[in-house]
């Protein structure tokens, strides 16, 4: 029997999202989509324009042919963390990410490479656990969140996260988490012990880690983090990236992982 390589972290625009949004902006109006000389970006409240969106989010045939140069059979797809919108008033981040979830459904139904995993509007663990048990309803293979859950604040452990949080656990559902630290001033709400693997070439999130580090050694929480020379941003997935340092860092950081897990689950 073939074994089958899975990449279980990889994210994907839908066309479908610009396609569709004058047809659908009614739903979420402080959700602007820019589309200039630079390319397309969105806009949240309270916030400057996104990065350029890259054409290759979105680009299936490009991202088959790199799956196939690199032996890999199937993808886990969520979306960009920048259009996650988090920063939208709940009603309207619960709009939007069925918008977008919707888009990602029908542009991915017919792709049998791809497993999508959804977004919800991780600003009200009400509605996001509404939304999970949707997208599980719907065949997603799971949900993708960001950790700020306010956009450019906020934390998982916050209480008010509760009801996402059991409602993942009562469904069984996958939940892939990825992002910057948070805010210091958000880390007296984490109640759990935490894990920090980072590449040493990833400027834009290391230079979250050390406030959050100092914050927590200060509150009296446990944030053991590991920081790989010469790995990129998303080394475990690149790993024949960096002149090999990006294989290296992944060969230590899955079993500090495991080792993580073991010692504060079992």
């Amino acid at each position: 029997m073939k074994n089958i390589v899975i990449d279980i972290h990889a994210h994907f625009i839908p066309k479908l999202v610009y396609e569709r949004y004058d047809a659908h902006v009614a739903k979420f109006p402080s959700v602007k989509l820019l589309r200039d000389e630079k390319g397309k970006r969105l806009q949240f409240p309270g916030g400057e324009p996104t990065r350029p969106i890259s054409p290759k989010l979105s680009d299936l045939a490009d991202r088959r042919a790199w799956m196939d140069k690199n032996g890999i059979d199937h993808q886990l797809v969520g979306g960009w963390l920048d259009s996650f919108g988090y920063e939208l008033p709940s009603g309207e981040g619960l709009a939007w990410s069925r918008y977008y979830n919707d888009c990602l459904e029908e542009e991915l139904s017919e792709e049998t490479r791809f497993t999508p995993l959804a977004t919800v509007p991780l600003q009200h663990g009400g509605l996001a656990a509404e939304v999970l048990a949707e997208a599980l309803e719907r065949g997603f293979g799971g949900v993708m969140i960001g950790t700020l859950p306010k956009g450019l604040s906020g934390n998982l452990d916050d209480p008010s996260l509760d009801p996402f949080w059991k409602a993942a656990s009562d469904l069984g559902a996958a939940v892939v988490y990825y992002g910057t630290s948070p805010d210091p001033g958000e880390l007296g709400k984490s109640r759990a012990p935490v894990l920090g693997l980072y590449g040493g070439d990833d400027a834009r999130v290391n230079a979250t880690v050390g406030p959050a580090e100092a914050k927590m050694k200060e509150l009296g929480k446990t944030y053991v983090t590991h920081t790989y020379p010469g790995a990129g941003h998303g080394f475990l997935q690149a790993q024949d990236g960096r002149d090999g340092a990006n294989l290296a860092a992944s060969g230590k950081a899955w079993p500090a992982t495991i080792g993580h897990l073991r010692k504060y689950l079992e």
